[in-house]
């Protein structure tokens, strides 16, 4: 008897695929811990630069809600604090007076 004119292609393994599908699923958790590990990474800076403006602003008006607007706004808060806030010189071009 002639062997039929459509045949199926065969089946792989079954393990094979289970090993692809376990690749792919170790290699995407890798990818996307990595891609948490960027955003941690690149959001430190922002963060330290945020909190000393914050801990800025505590130390000068001693309350947390300003110190959280200073927080959000530490873009704004840094300019403000060095040429309205700050008392630690009076001379605006420093130096000894005679």
């Amino acid at each position: 008897m002639p062997a039929p004119a459509n045949t199926p292609p065969p089946i792989p393994p079954a393990i094979k695929k289970e090993e692809k599908v376990v690749t792919n699923v170790v290699s995407s958790t890798i990818s996307t811990g990595l891609i948490v590990l960027w955003v941690l990474v690149g959001l430190l800076p922002w963060f330290v630069y945020s909190y000393g403006a914050a801990k800025l602003s505590y130390a000068k008006f001693g309350s947390v809600g300003w110190s959280i607007l200073a927080f959000i706004f530490s873009t704004f808060y840094y300019p403000y604090y060095a040429y309205f806030l700050d008392t630690s010189s009076t001379n605006i071009f420093g130096g000894r007076r005679r």
